[in-house]
């Protein structure tokens, strides 16, 4: 029996139900699969449960529903519960050190670099794209292989409450947060707020019986500068801030420096997040994957740092889940650099490319930034 199998029949156990051999878990009917189990989840746009009687003759062995029962349909209190649930034993049957990653920025380039190193010497699983939120943790959690030995979960958050819900299922042996910025500062209402939200993250820690100590909480801002190796990307204070943490992870886990470098000269931050592009004698920097006030003073003062000879132009767009006030301050200080500002905030695609191609000339460095949801990288070469 495979132990995710061995997870579903734990739950089925717990509820009352019986058991039903099954061979993976979605909560979407589209990709269902012979003998899977089906979690019918409620969310703010759609109804799973409008999917069953699909899921079902598409294969599904089994459905978990919150509103009926029947046939091969198993009521719950709470479907989404229920996920997270199964997500947590079948984390405990596994029992990988678990690294949980929060922060306002960098949670991405974080959980990569954390990956990257920690590679050099386990069998590493890590949330994939954007799966940090209240579904995609427990799926990243099913999606890890029986063999995995850390398993790195980036966690995010619109509210208070979610990144609890988020570490007590996933029991992280490691917990580590970027930064307490401003991004969703409009949905919590203060900076006091989004830190006690944050500071959720060591509400699920408990110790794993290979680490000597007992459960390891770091905050970047406590760890000290990491030494850098050459490396392929622009190097921010929030990139190097990213780095402290991880090499501090990486070290508690018994890696050495030699290994911590090897790992960070290999890496590619990939599109929209500091890769440089050279294109008729332009440095193209492009930073198109987010933005908040904070990563564009960091990113700003990096390329100013990085060329301080070069003709630079800032390109920078909307900035989402911010302060408006503390967006404009960002805007502000950019303006008083000694560079050119092209704001392109609330400004259509079309009419962006027309502005940059009008005020490119002299340029020599460019740095590309805004929030995912307006694709600036269609600017790029």
């Amino acid at each position: 029996m495979s132990k995710l199998n061995e997870a579903i029949q734990i739950f089925l156990e717990e509820i009352g139900a019986s058991s039903a051999p099954v061979n993976a878990v979605s909560t979407d009917s589209r990709t269902i699969k012979q003998g899977d189990l089906y979690i019918a989840l409620l969310g703010e746009n759609f109804d799973g449960h409008d999917f069953i009687d699909q899921a079902l003759n598409q294969g599904a062995s089994l459905a978990l529903s919150q509103k009926t029962s029947g046939k091969n349909v198993v009521k719950v209190d709470d479907t989404l519960l229920a996920y997270h649930r199964i997500a947590s034993i079948y984390r405990s049957l596994l029992n990988p050190i678990l690294v949980a990653i929060t922060g306002s920025n960098g949670k991405t380039t974080t959980k990569d670099l954390m990956s990257l190193c920690l590679s050099q010497k386990f069998k590493v699983y890590a949330t994939e794209k954007n799966f940090n939120n209240e579904i995609g943790v427990p799926k990243t959690i099913l999606a890890m292989p029986e063999d995995t030995e850390v398993l790195i979960l980036e966690m995010g958050m619109r509210g208070l409450g979610q990144i609890d819900l988020l570490s007590r299922t996933a029991q992280p042996n490691i917990a580590v947060i970027t930064n307490f910025g401003s991004a969703h500062i409009e949905l919590l209402g203060s900076k006091e707020n989004i830190k006690k939200a944050k500071l959720e993250i060591k509400n699920g820690l408990c110790q794993h019986q290979s680490l000597p100590e007992t459960p390891l909480f770091y905050k970047a801002e406590d760890c000290e500068a990491y030494a850098l190796p050459k490396m392929r990307c622009l190097l921010s204070c929030g990139l190097q801030s990213n780095i402290n943490l991880v090499a501090k992870v990486a070290k508690s886990l018994g890696l050495s420096e030699p290994i911590i470098n090897q790992a960070l000269e290999a890496y590619n931050p990939g599109p929209g997040r500091g890769e440089t592009i050279e294109k008729n004698g332009i440095t193209y920097i492009d930073e198109t994957y987010n933005s908040s006030p904070e990563s564009i003073k960091n990113s700003v003062d990096a390329v100013m740092a990085a060329y301080p000879q070069q003709e630079k132009l800032f390109v920078l767009g909307d900035v989402s889940e911010s302060d408006p006030a503390l967006v404009d301050e960002a805007f502000a200080y950019v303006a008083g650099l000694e560079a050119k500002l092209l704001d392109l905030r609330g400004i259509e695609l079309s009419a962006a490319q027309k502005l940059l191609q009008e005020n490119l000339e002299g340029s020599k460095v460019l740095l590309l930034k805004a929030s995912r949801s307006q694709k600036l990288e269609k600017l790029l070469p």
